[in-house]
């Protein structure tokens, strides 16, 4: 026997098959809707829940909130947090709740993930804000339409030569290079590639061994590939200069701090010197006077003569 496949209906059908056997009866409601009487009974058990919830709802499956009360506090504090305009994710509402179901002395309360995910369900909630508006075209769109079927030439009409919109967007050379190439090093590369691409060909076949090979080289690419080889010469000889400059700063630089060195060096050592000189100077006038002191008080030992 083959499993029955069940039927989710909505809460806008529930309704309409309860009114029916409202007026009419269970079984008259079921045989007009075509469904189980059953299932009659049972929605009209739910009559009061049903008209509390949206007409699209399917059914009220799933386990019911543990703690409605503490919900209800974080779908408040919820919506007031998006009524002043501060961003509201899963993770501040798991805190919040966890707070909550500490001031409410809720015991085993988890708070995970999963909890959040029914609980935004139950609630309709959502982390993105749903909008019923879609981006609006400009004001003056049907003219512009009527006027120009193709945006092209609405294009071509401001700027009847590409050059003039390049230059609108870049008015300075180096502005378009550099949004093209954020990196110097990206140009020189490209410039290789380009070379390498142009100058490299694939092979020929040869049918006849005893034939010279004759190569025919386009008059437009060989100017391109003199073009491109002047390119890199010129980036190459501006690359050596920009070098020997900054080394001959450099060195510049160099040689300066070494001449400050060299002087200040030499500036201590005259300020040494003379410390050391004035230092002996003074000792060797206590030294003198320390002798002449000891003279003295030796000859005071000894009478003088009769």
């Amino acid at each position: 026997m083959a499993p029955v496949k069940r039927h989710a209906y909505e809460a806008y059908f529930k309704l309409q098959a309860i009114e029916y056997a409202a007026e009419n009866g269970n079984r008259e409601a079921a045989r007009h809707f075509n469904v189980n009487e059953s299932m009659v009974r049972k929605w009209r058990k739910q009559e009061s829940e049903l008209r509390q919830v949206r007409k699209t709802t399917l059914s009220f499956r799933g386990n019911k909130a543990m703690w409605p009360e503490l919900e209800d506090r974080v779908e408040q504090w919820v919506v007031e947090q998006r009524a002043t305009g501060r961003r509201v994710s899963t993770v501040t509402i798991q805190q919040k709740a966890k707070a909550i179901a500490e001031e409410m002395d809720i015991e085993h309360f988890q708070g995970g993930p999963s909890w959040c995910f029914r609980f935004m369900r139950r609630r309709h909630l959502s982390i993105r804000a749903r909008t019923t508006f879609a981006q609006r075209l400009p004001a003056d769109y049907p003219e512009r339409a009527a006027i120009f079927p193709n945006p092209n030439q609405e294009r071509a009409a401001i700027f009847p030569n590409p050059n003039q919109e390049r230059a609108a967007i870049f008015p300075n050379p180096n502005q378009e290079r550099a949004a093209i190439f954020p990196n110097p090093n990206q140009e020189r590369a490209a410039i290789f590639r380009t070379y390498c691409r142009d100058k490299i060909t694939a092979p020929c076949h040869i049918t006849n061994m005893d034939e010279p090979v004759a190569y025919t080289v386009p008059e437009e690419k060989k100017r391109r590939r003199t073009t491109v080889m002047e390119q890199v010469s010129t980036l190459v000889s501006a690359t050596v200069a920009q070098l020997r400059e900054m080394d001959a700063a450099m060195q510049a630089q160099e040689d300066a701090r070494l001449q400050r060195l060299m002087d200040h060096e030499r500036e201590m050592q005259t300020s040494l010197i003379s410390q050391l000189a004035a230092m002996h100077e003074r000792i060797n006038k206590e030294n003198h006077q320390r002798h002449l002191d000891l003279v003295d008080r030796i000859l005071s030992r000894f009478p003088s003569g009769p």
